[in-house]
């Protein structure tokens, strides 16, 4: 549910409009669109972050804030570099977004008009002026349909797990040696491994059924069945797993520092592969749900936690 862009660097520059008052009105839409819902690519292995710092200057503060949010909320994504030497202009950078494209595909690539000019017809690259007509901008939708099966979670969530730098599972009965909570083991792989490494945080109940068959299971057979089911994706992915057992909660979510998302069905997979439906949640929602499920949350009681660690 997040979508990648590539930057061309002439979009923070305000020579690049018509007017002050259009370069304001048009990076604030940028940056608006950007954080609520989307990545910046790192172009040629970091060199687009190095040419912006170097000419943070020539750009307008509404660039400069976008760039410091950027930073701060990791909504960086490295790339390998296409080129052999780092772009210098314009229509350097653009040719090195459209080869990266063709390594892992973009949702799209915002540019200055004149850029976007010489590049025409390609409706891949598109001028920050005209962001509302493209329908890869505009399609950025706040819910998505799909199937119940380990495909559709992993391809809807493949940006998130690869970018985010703290990912929470909260199902409150995911169970990784249940049938239909097996396949979990593929959302944490496509977690990793990176550095740094992502913290991944898992939260569910204490108890296993429902209504008169509900059962309280101990400590140690949920960390034994967990390290089993998880130990070697944990291993192979080099990451940091933390698991938090609470005393009663319903709703399903995923969070992270870049998404949030209510999912009425939490990670478990059917094989009739039913349709469920997802909404990502405003900010403010997602940092509620943060908090409630924060250790010293009072809203449930934390009735244990452990972590299952790389060796």
């Amino acid at each position: 549910m997040l979508a990648e862009y590539a930057l061309i660097p002439d979009v923070f520059d305000p020579a690049s409009y018509a007017s002050a008052e259009a370069c304001d009105r048009h990076l604030c839409e940028l940056k608006d669109g950007i954080i609520a819902r989307g990545l910046v690519r790192n172009l040629h292995g970091g060199g687009w972050w190095r040419f912006v710092e170097q000419h943070r200057d020539r750009w307008d503060k509404r660039g400069r804030e976008l760039l410091k949010k950027l930073r701060q909320q990791g909504r960086l994504s490295d790339a390998t570099g296409c080129a052999v030497n780092a772009p210098e202009t314009a229509m350097a950078w653009c040719a090195e977004a459209l080869a990266s494209h063709e390594q892992v595909p973009l949702s799209g690539i915002i540019s200055d008009e004149t850029t976007a000019a010489e590049c025409a017809p390609n409706d891949l690259v598109a001028p920050v002026s005209k962001l509302t007509e493209q329908t890869w901008w505009m399609s950025g939708k706040n819910s998505i349909e799909l199937k119940r099966t380990t495909h559709d979670y992993v391809e809807a969530l493949g940006p998130t797990l690869r970018h985010s730098n703290s990912i929470w599972f909260i199902d409150p009965h995911l169970d990784p040696t249940r049938p239909d909570y097996r396949s979990f083991t593929e959302l944490l792989r496509a977690c990793g491994p990176r550095r740094p490494a992502a913290r991944i945080q898992i939260h569910r109940v204490c108890y296993s059924g429902s209504g008169l068959g509900r059962q309280i299971i101990t400590n140690d057979v949920w960390e034994n069945r967990f390290r089993s089911a998880l130990g070697l994706v944990v291993r192979e992915a080099d990451l940091l797993v933390e698991v938090f057992f609470w005393d009663d909660f319903h709703d399903r979510y995923l969070i992270s520092n870049l998404i949030g998302i209510l999912m009425p069905n939490g990670f478990d997979t059917e094989a009739e592969q039913p349709m469920t439906r997802w909404a990502r949640l405003d900010r403010d929602h997602r940092d509620s749900v943060q908090r409630e499920f924060d250790q010293p949350s009072s809203r449930h009681k934390l009735r244990h936690h452990f972590s299952i660690m790389t060796p």
